[in-house]
């Protein structure tokens, strides 16, 4: 089903999130739902963050959600994915799904939410 997703403003910036993150009170697609996002930019701009003695990368990207153009973060395997989900113009159709994961820590098998990426025919 689809789904409406927040508009946050920052600044000069609108802002969305495709993820929930509860600790930051933060709510994206629900498992299930989807947005439909047009594709401005194929590439993401690529940042790096670290904590605790780790360190990733994450891509910022743009695309038009309903009239607004919004910006909204991805990781590294889902900005490859984004890449593949049409051309620039191109209504992409965004979703939430789980998978099961085993931490490499601790072997503690658990659901993590991860996004699907399909062009709109």
């Amino acid at each position: 089903m689809e789904q409406e997703i927040e508009i946050k403003i920052n600044g000069e910036y609108k802002n969305i999130s495709l993820k929930s993150n509860l600790t930051k009170g933060i709510k994206g697609i629900e498992e299930g739902n989807y947005v439909l996002l047009e594709k401005l930019y194929d590439v993401g701009f690529e940042k790096s963050a670290s904590k605790e003695g780790r360190s990733w990368s994450y891509f910022i990207t743009s695309a038009k959600y309903k009239e607004d153009t919004v910006s909204f973060f991805l990781s590294a395997k889902e900005n490859e994915k984004w890449i593949s989900a049409g051309e620039i113009g191109d209504m992409v159709k965004v979703g939430m799904t789980k998978i099961p994961m085993t931490n490499k820590k601790t072997g503690v098998e658990m659901l993590i939410s991860t996004l699907t990426f399909e062009k709109v025919e």
